[in-house]
């Protein structure tokens, strides 16, 4: 009874289903009204011809309640439909009204079959079978239809031919009817079941895609086979709007460039979309993001149909921002003065191992100043050591001015600092910079109102003369 629609279920897609199949045949059941009119005509014109005018009475009576019914059933569709009636409740009106049409119909095609024999009577047979097979075609909408239909037409076959022998095989063939019917609305019931279940599972996937792309770090997108971006997750979307990239419809390519900087980075975007071939893994920031300023992740695979057509390409990305960030953070630790943002010991050393590879059979040249500050103790023990780090980081600035792109300059204990001058050996050169950068390191400083004067001494060592 469920698979037939004549009892409540609880599955929504089922009875939206039902009640889109009754709405339907509410919208083509008037063509039904159009033959069953034709036919009607037709055959009163034939009585009114071959019997006279007395004998439609008969004819008549049946005309009138086939076109009542039929209209009726067109009513009872449209009010169940603006009460909102639940469709197994509509399903059931339906199913009511329709033997009764079956048997209406039956009992004017039968009038039309006890005419005289003559074309008049083929005319008057045709015309009235053709509206009764037209209805219970137009029956077929919904499952029950056409048992409904077909029970109303053997009802009426028994009443009127009582020949019991044709009324159980009547009955016999409706019964077939009825059972091929059953057996169909029970597979179109299970058919709803899995569309049922996919979309459900379709609208949790998508729940989850959605819910994933707005709060998480990842991302989605698609490429036809032209490379042309045809989706990409909105959030992303609206950060290359921010740069004026408009990405739908826009090749890929052209949306986001490679870092060159990154490992394992020979093979470009363009060479896999070309290519089809996946990637993985490609760090890539906007084309139009001159500042580099965000960075993603990203993915991607060739999209290949069922008879193996390639279709574009699908993947997916993560933003890399905050991770290159950190990245960074930790490198300027790992490298940096954390007081002062010179170069530390560790990236001093880095630096002079490499300057002093040996380059071509060649030693380059190159000087290393040392540099210790006079007197810094007692101002670290007078003012405190929060003047002492102001102190430095001064002593730091003027150390960069007074070098400038010369050379690398960089603190490597509590005053001690160094600077490494890549190929200048020269020492009058040597000579003048270090006596400009004493006399700087020379000059007053004004810490907390307070005037300090410290001093500066300074060792040189060159190579590749002293080793």
């Amino acid at each position: 009874m469920i698979a037939l629609g004549l009892v409540d279920d609880d599955n929504e897609a089922t009875g939206m289903a039902m009640a889109a199949r009754l709405d339907s045949l509410a919208k083509i059941w008037p063509w039904s009204i159009v033959a069953q009119a034709i036919s009607a005509v037709t055959l009163l014109t034939i009585v009114t011809l071959g019997q006279g005018i007395t004998h439609l009475l008969a004819p008549a009576i049946q005309v009138v309640a086939i076109l009542a019914l039929s209209f009726s059933l067109v009513f009872a569709l449209r009010l169940t439909a603006a009460l909102h009636m639940m469709p197994h409740t509509r399903n059931r009106i339906v199913t009511a009204i329709l033997p009764l049409i079956g048997a209406a119909q039956l009992a004017l095609a039968w009038h039309a079959c006890a005419l005289d024999d003559g074309n008049l009577k083929l005319v008057a047979v045709v015309a009235t079978t053709s509206a009764l097979s037209l209805s219970l075609v137009l029956v077929h909408q919904i499952r029950t239809g056409p048992i409904a239909f077909a029970a109303g037409v053997a009802t009426c076959f028994a009443i009127l031919s009582l020949a019991w022998i044709a009324t159980l095989l009547a009955v016999a063939l409706v019964g077939c009817s009825a059972m091929a019917t059953i057996r169909l609305a029970r597979l179109d019931y299970l058919r709803g079941q899995q569309r049922t279940d996919q979309m459900r599972d379709g609208r949790l996937a998508a729940k989850m895609v959605a819910e994933f792309e707005t709060h998480g770090t990842g991302w989605f997108w698609e490429a036809d086979r032209h490379g042309r971006v045809t989706y990409l997750s909105a959030k992303v979307a609206a950060e290359l709007a921010e740069h004026g990239a408009q990405p739908v419809g826009a090749l890929l390519t052209d949306i986001f460039r490679m870092d060159s900087a990154t490992p394992a980075t020979e093979r470009t975007l363009g060479f896999h979309i070309s290519s089809r071939t996946s990637f993985s893994d490609y760090s890539v920031c906007a084309v139009t993001d001159g500042e580099a300023a965000r960075w993603w992740s990203i993915s991607g695979r060739p999209l290949i149909d069922d008879f193996g057509r390639f279709q574009g390409f699908i993947g997916s990305g993560t933003d890399l921002t905050s991770m290159r960030q950190s990245e960074a953070e930790i490198t300027r630790l790992a490298l940096f003065d954390s007081l002062t943002g010179l170069a530390n010991r560790q990236r001093m050393r880095i630096t002079l191992d490499k300057t002093l590879v040996r380059q071509g059979g060649n030693y380059r040249p190159s000087s290393l100043f040392l540099l210790d500050l006079d007197r810094f103790k007692a101002v670290n023990d007078t003012l405190g050591h929060q003047a002492g780090d102001v102190l430095l980081k001064q002593v730091a600035q003027r150390l960069e001015r007074g070098v400038g792109g010369a050379g690398l300059v960089g603190r490597v204990g509590g005053d001690e600092f160094q600077v490494l001058l890549p190929g200048i050996d020269h020492k009058a050169t040597l000579t003048t910079l270090a006596k400009d950068l004493i006399a700087s390191l020379s000059q007053p400083y004004f810490i907390n109102d307070t005037s300090v004067t410290i001093g500066c001494s300074i060792g040189v060592a060159i190579a590749p003369q002293d080793g």
